[in-house]
């Protein structure tokens, strides 16, 4: 299934041939909620849109559309309704794309299970300790 592309649900086995520094296993320890189910979370949080006004819509269709960081999206709700913007015009029969957000690819991984080789919005992280 399409959650077992999320490193949460990954053997350990698999984990342990991520090289980079332990970012990876640090955000899955961080996201862990012990007190819920983790396949019921992964498939609420995946698909849920998370809004200006720090609430949350679970909309249907709308988690069919993939992911974008290039196209620039916003979302309103009025009177009960979700509106999408988007700076790009689509042709007749292409994919529609919007943005989840100005995501790091450490960040889609985890939460969507994806990566995407030209994410202007990736970062990488360093851990540096002070010897003294």
């Amino acid at each position: 299934g399409q959650l077992s592309s999320m490193p949460c649900f990954w053997d350990p086995k698999r984990l342990e041939l991520v090289t980079d520094g332990g970012q990876l296993e640090k955000k899955i320890m961080r996201d862990e909620r012990k007190e819920l189910d983790q396949w019921a979370l992964a498939c609420v949080s995946s698909r849920v849109n998370f809004l200006d006004d720090f609430t949350f819509a679970m909309t249907p269709l709308l988690d069919m559309l993939n992911h974008d960081a290039s196209v620039g999206t916003s979302a309103k709700v009025t009177d009960g309704e979700l509106f999408l913007n988007v700076d790009k015009s689509f042709a007749p029969g292409e994919e529609v794309f919007i943005s989840y957000g100005d995501l790091s690819n450490l960040e889609t991984l985890c939460d969507y299970g994806f990566l995407s080789p030209t994410n202007p919005c990736n970062a990488e992280a360093v851990d540096v300790r002070i010897i003294r």
